[in-house]
């Protein structure tokens, strides 16, 4: 996930992250947990971030699954090379 981004989102679109909290109904330490990647993000809490800050679909994989874009660029590099 990209940690920062992600941050700046949330505070761009709500004054505080306790705010983005309460717009989830979800506890501001169990947010913590999930941005600061100590607590792992199940689906629907990807889709509720998503809903509440506005991110299109195509989107959710690059903000929230960076490491799967790197490995894919890698694989297409090495399908060119063969």
């Amino acid at each position: 996930m990209k940690k920062k981004a992600l941050r700046l989102m949330i505070l761009e679109k709500y004054d505080t992250i306790g705010d983005f909290a309460d717009v989830l109904k979800m506890d501001q330490t169990t947010l913590s947990s999930h941005l600061s990647g100590r607590r792992q993000m199940r689906s629907q809490t990807i889709l509720k971030f998503a809903n509440a800050l506005g991110i299109k679909q195509a989107d959710i994989g690059r903000i929230f699954f960076p490491e799967l874009e790197e490995r894919d660029g890698i694989q297409e590099d090495d399908k060119e090379a063969n």
